[in-house]
């Protein structure tokens, strides 16, 4: 049988993830527990979609529609882009 010898310290910090990306993870299934943002990410998987019309769709406000946007952008479900009239 051979000796187990402790590996290079970067090696094992390689194998793990750094703190903040862990964090972002952890951060997806609380975000996703709520079932107008399940709904909402549904429908963006379909086509990119405008904020009022993903309102209408759900029937919810565009403050709370907001909301829900920028909870599904901070754990990094979705990305926000703006569009001119």
């Amino acid at each position: 049988m051979g000796v187990c010898r402790d590996p290079p310290r970067s090696a094992v910090e390689e194998v793990f993830l750094p703190p903040v990306a862990l964090g972002k993870m952890a951060e997806v299934p609380a975000v996703l527990v709520e079932p107008n943002r399940l709904r909402i990410l549904y429908l963006l998987r379909q086509s990119p979609t405008p904020v009022c019309l993903l309102s209408y769709i759900l029937g919810l406000d565009r403050s709370l529609m907001s909301h829900h946007l920028a909870r599904l952008k901070a754990a990094g479900l979705v990305e926000v882009s703006r569009s001119g009239q």
